[in-house]
């Protein structure tokens, strides 16, 4: 467990209407290894909770209660947490999610993230079993979400980054105004635009908390009506910061340019060389299959030859000759003669 002498972190969630999957979530910030913590629990209009069961199960770590009186959303909830924090760093963690017992631990300390001004890690994206009036939850199945180092033109297209993987300096998010209250949806994304555009973000690929599915009725995410929704507030998004999207386009335009700007002296004539030399060995290929084929066909013609009447009569001649005449012998030496003789005379 870390010492005291380290600044407090402050774990803001929102919760509504989830008491049961509320306090996995608490135990798991329980667990953290990290100290000092402290829990901001944001009471987004829901049901009445059991204030001293939460204090015994966070235990060591003290406890923010904000109650709304009626639902104001995710970005408001999240804006109320924000302000009633007093943490240096800031997570946040849906009230169905969990973090693992080093989370907190890995972003704060790790030695790997220099400077970075906001550091996060990955999640498994975990599919649950839950079945009414159990307590214990059951992992299906699980697989990393998603692991990415950042990319401000990739944040652009789309938030690859989940919120509860994030650690904030908790200055950052005040200064830049938290969440933007007019999302219903992707009030995440939209900050985390707002936030790259000035402070650099550092990936640490390992998976420290776990993002969960439980049911396509009752979780929100899951629902027809987000996805009916979805589109059009992802729109939203993208017209708010329509300038940083033809920015990022003149950029990527730039660096393009640069690139076949500062290519390697020489690097055309080498290209050139390579493709000569493919050109050649395709020429030699194309004349070995030529060789190839000619071969065959002699072979084919040869084959002919020996099948042929003609063929097979003179080596039945040869063999009478070799038997009537056996080489090296006076018969054989004299048969020479005759022969030559005739062919004397006939070329007379």
């Amino acid at each position: 467990m870390q010492t005291d002498s380290l600044s407090l972190v402050s774990v803001i969630v929102r919760t509504k209407d989830r008491p049961e999957l509320l306090k996995h979530a608490l135990r798991s910030v329980s667990a953290q290894t990290y100290r000092p913590l402290e829990l901001v629990l944001v009471n987004d209009g829901g049901c009445d909770l059991d204030l001293a069961e939460i204090t015994e199960i966070l235990g060591n770590v003290s406890l923010r209660y904000l109650r709304l009186e009626t639902n104001k959303g995710r970005a408001y909830a999240g804006n109320a947490g924000i302000k009633g924090s007093a943490g240096a760093h800031i997570v946040f963690l849906d009230d169905d999610d969990i973090l693992y017992p080093p989370h907190i631990s890995v972003l704060r300390t790790s030695p790997q993230a220099g400077g970075a001004a906001v550091v996060y890690s990955d999640a498994y994206l975990a599919h649950l079993d839950i079945r009414p009036g159990l307590p214990d939850v059951t992992v299906k199945d699980k697989q990393i979400f998603s692991s990415t180092d950042f990319s401000f033109s990739r944040l652009l297209d789309d938030n690859f980054i989940p919120l509860m993987t994030i650690l904030f300096p908790a200055h950052l998010l005040r200064e830049c105004g938290g969440f933007d209250e007019q999302f219903e949806l992707f009030e995440d994304w939209d900050m985390l635009i707002r936030l790259a555009v000035s402070s650099p973000f550092f990936h640490i690929p390992e998976a420290t908390a776990e993002y969960r599915q439980w049911s396509e009725t009752e979780q929100i995410a899951q629902t027809k009506a987000f996805r009916e929704k979805a589109a059009g507030f992802h729109d939203q998004v993208t017209l708010k910061h329509a300038k940083l999207y033809r920015a990022e386009m003149v950029r990527c335009l730039r660096q393009k340019e640069q690139e076949q700007e500062t290519k390697k002296p020489g690097q055309d004539l080498l290209q050139a060389q390579l493709q000569g030399e493919k050109e050649r060995a395709a020429e030699l290929e194309k004349t070995n299959a030529e060789l190839q084929l000619d071969l065959q066909e002699k072979e084919k013609a040869l084959a002919n030859i020996r099948n042929s009447h003609g063929w097979n009569f003179l080596l039945r001649y040869y063999k009478a000759r070799d038997l009537l005449f056996p080489p090296a012998s006076r018969r054989r030496t004299l048969l020479g003669k005759i022969l030559r003789t005739e062919r004397g005379e006939q070329d007379r």
